[in-house]
């Protein structure tokens, strides 16, 4: 147990140890070592040599290769990285794409960093012509008129569509390759005219209602009788119309009897009266009379 702590505590001293030397032999005592490299196609210009010139910082110039090496002192930040316009190129078919990848320029040196330029093919002064259309999808008619241009062999050009009144544009933008064929460097936007949408608005007349009538009637008409129901004739009488005359109707009255003609068999009204009334006084009479005898036995008694 006390070999296994003894041999931690001294890695752990080692290892404290070499933190404490790295910057030391990272920057040799004097700084870190920032290399650009050009590439193969470029060499950097006199301004972007002075430039580094005016910093202050030591630096080291290849003749062979045209790599740029400069001491930065140790606290110091880094230096301005060469931009495209700062390496003159050797092959004209080519340019600069980035000129330190990767680097950041004004950040504290930790550590020493080497750059170098990249390029891609251009082919400057090989130039061909193209043709950007604007056109209907559906009837393929020009809305915009066409665009022409030239550009360099494999290029790639980006186009935006432009805005055309009553249509919208399937794609905001796209890309041309320009080729050696100017036939085929054509680009076409394709666009669909705006459909517009007709909202009708109708106003419903609103009514009010008059004093002493059914909501939803119309003054002097019948009000309409709920689905499934009738209305009987009796309890809607017609007005008589313009020029109509009206006639008066007799019902007969079930519980009189009409007069017999003259010759006939049956009483007359005032006779059947006459008749109730006397059996009306029969039958009080006897009522009474009865009512008497009672009375007479329940005195006996």
């Amino acid at each position: 147990m006390r070999n296994l702590t003894k041999r931690l505590c001294t890695l752990a001293l080692a290892f404290l140890l070499s933190l404490m030397a790295l910057p030391v032999h990272a920057a040799g005592n004097k700084g870190y070592v920032v290399t650009f490299r050009p590439g193969e196609y470029g060499r950097f210009s006199q301004s972007y040599l002075q430039k580094i010139e005016d910093t202050g910082y030591s630096y080291q110039l290849s003749k062979a290769t045209g790599s740029l090496s400069i001491l930065v002192p140790v606290g110091a930040v880094l230096p301005d990285a060469p931009n495209p316009g700062e390496i003159q190129l050797t092959e004209p078919r080519y340019e600069v794409l980035d000129a330190a990848p990767g680097y950041q320029n004004g950040q504290p040196a930790t550590g020493d960093i080497t750059t170098v330029a990249s390029y891609g093919l251009t082919k400057q002064g090989d130039t061909y012509g193209y043709t950007v259309r604007f056109v209907d999808r559906e009837t393929g008619a020009e809305v915009a008129p066409a665009l022409q241009g030239v550009a360099s062999n494999a290029a790639t050009v980006t186009f935006s569509a432009p805005t055309v009144a009553e249509f919208t544009a399937l794609a905001a933008s796209q890309t041309l390759t320009i080729g050696a064929d100017s036939s085929a460097n054509v680009l076409t936007f394709y666009y669909d005219p705006v459909v517009h949408t007709n909202t009708v608005t109708e106003e419903v007349p609103q009514y009010q209602q008059v004093p002493g009538t059914t909501p939803g009637t119309t003054p002097g008409t019948t009000p309409a009788a709920p689905e499934g129901e009738e209305i009987p004739d009796e309890e809607t009488p017609l007005a008589p119309g313009p020029g109509e005359e009206t006639q008066e109707e007799t019902i007969p009255d079930p519980e009189v009897p009409e007069a017999q003609s003259p010759g006939g068999s049956q009483l007359s009204p005032v006779a059947i009266a006459g008749i109730g009334v006397g059996a009306v006084a029969l039958t009080t009479l006897a009522v009474v009379l009865v009512l008497k005898r009672r009375g007479r036995k329940d005195t006996a008694q």
